[in-house]
């Protein structure tokens, strides 16, 4: 069988482009209805707003040192980093842990010193040798703190010598800062 082809369509010319035009059109699939569409943007707001919230919440920084007991009247020298000291402020609060955490103090600054201390002062002055000499950086400066005597640390023996972990709090960072740089501005509180 012939079929005579014939110049002629069946279809008129605009119903042919307007199926063509359908055909070539990207198709998307309908996800939610117009009534859930006002809700998704406030969740979407909403998450946006949480993450900008979380980014910007202030983190304490510390200043790290040895403190050292001087006497059963809680008074501490505290050995902090030169590099530390301008961060260090008469009244600031000193957080105290024995060397196995059993044991927590809170104590607050009371005297600050403007000498810097070398590893041979620390050896003479305050009986540092060991690891613990070799974990500290040098130069030093020494810090005055006296301890308050709460419940939760009456039974914490505190002898002449008995050496803490102290923390400082100097300042706060945001979040926000830690996504883009290890070396950011801090808040200090002076």
């Amino acid at each position: 069988m012939y079929f005579i082809k014939t110049a002629r369509s069946i279809f008129r010319n605009e119903a042919v482009e307007r199926y063509r035009a359908r055909q070539d059109a990207s198709v998307y699939p309908k996800l939610m209805s117009s009534h859930g569409l006002p809700a998704l943007w406030v969740a979407l707001t909403l998450l946006f707003a949480a993450g900008i919230q979380i980014l910007s919440i202030k983190i304490p920084f510390f200043a790290f040192g040895t403190a050292i007991s001087c006497d059963q009247d809680r008074l501490f020298i505290i050995l902090i980093p030169a590099n530390d000291a301008h961060h260090m402020a008469i009244g600031k609060e000193v957080r105290l842990e024995s060397n196995k955490g059993k044991c927590q103090l809170r104590a607050y600054l009371t005297e600050i010193g403007a000498v810097q201390i070398s590893p041979e002062m620390a050896v003479e002055q305050f009986g540092i040798t060991g690891n613990l000499l070799s974990g500290i950086k040098f130069p030093l400066i020494a810090v005055h703190a006296r301890g308050e005597v709460t419940e939760s640390n009456t039974s914490c023996s505190n002898g002449p010598g008995i050496r803490f972990q102290a923390k400082v709090r100097v300042g706060s960072r945001r979040v926000f800062y830690y996504l883009y740089s290890n070396n950011v501005d801090v808040d200090y509180e002076l």
